[in-house]
């Protein structure tokens, strides 16, 4: 996992700890299920390019889409 990708994760697992959230319950917001929450904040999955914009509008651009992003070689 890149480095850009990890604070993505990370981005993504603590905005949902500060907020209260449980994964369910963000997944819900992204029409998705825990499970699916659940591979992303332990990177075991990326999340689809739609799934990206949706993460980042649904926290208000604390996980931001270009940190998902592959970068360029």
């Amino acid at each position: 996992m890149r480095l850009r990708e990890r604070e993505a994760v990370l981005t993504l697992a603590q905005w949902l700890k500060q907020k209260g959230m449980t994964q369910a319950a963000f997944a819900r917001l992204l029409g998705s299920d825990q499970g699916r929450i659940s591979d992303l904040v332990r990177g075991k999955s990326r999340p689809r390019a739609k799934n990206i914009a949706l993460i980042e509008k649904v926290t208000k651009g604390a996980v931001r889409f270009e940190d998902w992003l592959k970068e360029k070689s």
